[in-house]
């Protein structure tokens, strides 16, 4: 499997590279060549993480990884503008570069072990991309929670998406401010990752604060139909915190689950399968938020409807803390 996250990283810097090239039509290919790469890293580290980290830790090492990805963006969205006002904007992707080949040398150099168990026989990239997909919509438990990270990643994009203009247009923010309440949906979001991961791993459920997400990104989102210039500033804050968190610190704890029910073997391609579902959530969920402010020119009732995928989220997740294990699944 580090093979692979070395491929993914070397898409991802190949990107890179032809976004570099002087010319706007290596913008397209460049991007595709990147989102490609991105796709090989999250099934391969997933897989690695199920071998090396603790079984007792196993929810918070994967909430502590997936912390790293919006971490990272804001790194780059404070790190990139700086070096490209400074240097040229070819410098911030060169920059991008060195980071990725540096990642690659430093996967080598533990390579040995890390990947002891691969087979050189087998393909490094698998004939058909959707098996996984497939695969989870026959088993319950992992159709179930790939359904909960559907909605999950729904709720999570349109908050993301949507919270600054909502701040603008509804609550009659200044543009600053707006984006100062983004920040602390962020920060919520990265924080409440690590506290769920260390919470399921005390009480030894990972579906259990998954579900406790749900209900309270309910509570919070119905909460949305109120939204009103007239909220004081301080609830503001602490609404969209809230709903930072319960949209936001899924990833870690889902996918640990995804990879603990996982077949032997089959980590990788599971939860390769999980993240289709989740990434048609990016798509659907904002889709249906901008229709839904297009029919009601109401931001409260668009962030109120998040409650919809959050009580699809309760429902899988309650019904999969009472189905039994698949036959094959890691104990």
């Amino acid at each position: 499997m580090l093979f692979r996250s070395q491929i993914g990283h070397a898409m991802v810097a190949c990107g890179v590279l032809l976004m570099m090239l002087p010319s706007i039509a290596f913008l397209l290919p460049g991007s595709l060549v990147i989102g490609l790469g991105f796709g090989l890293l999250a099934p391969s580290a997933s897989a690695l993480l199920i071998r090396f980290a603790p079984p007792a830790r196993r929810n918070f090492v994967f909430s502590v990884h997936q912390t790293s990805i919006p971490l990272g963006g804001m790194v780059a969205a404070l790190g990139a503008p700086v070096v490209a006002v400074n240097f040229g904007w070819r410098w911030a992707f060169a920059a991008a570069f060195a980071l990725i080949a540096t990642a690659i040398a430093l996967m080598q150099v533990g390579r040995r072990r890390w990947d002891d168990d691969r087979d050189p026989a087998a393909r490094a990239l698998a004939r058909n991309p959707f098996a996984g997909f497939m695969a989870n919509w026959r088993e319950r438990r992992l159709r179930r929670l790939s359904l909960a990270g559907f909605s999950f990643c729904w709720a999570q994009f349109c908050v993301s998406a949507f919270t600054v203009v909502a701040c603008v247009q509804a609550l009659e923010m200044s543009l600053i401010a707006a984006g100062t309440v983004l920040m602390t949906v962020q920060i919520a979001n990265a924080a409440g990752r690590m506290i769920a991961g260390w919470i399921a791993d005390h009480l030894g459920s990972a579906a259990r604060v998954l579900a406790w997400m749900g209900w309270a990104m309910l509570a919070v989102s119905i909460g949305f139909v109120w939204l009103a210039p007239a909220w004081p500033l301080w609830l503001t804050y602490l609404m969209f915190a809230v709903l930072g968190i319960t949209s936001g610190a899924w990833a870690g704890i889902l996918l640990a689950e995804v990879g603990h029910l996982a077949p032997s073997g089959q980590v990788g391609a599971v939860v390769s399968g999980t993240l289709v579902y989740v990434n048609l959530g990016k798509f659907a969920g904002p889709a249906v938020f901008s229709a839904t402010y297009a029919l009601t020119h109401s931001y409260g009732i668009a962030f109120a409807l998040i409650a919809v995928p959050a009580l699809v989220a309760v429902y899988c997740l309650s019904g999969n803390r009472n189905a039994p294990a698949a036959a094959g699944t890691a104990a």
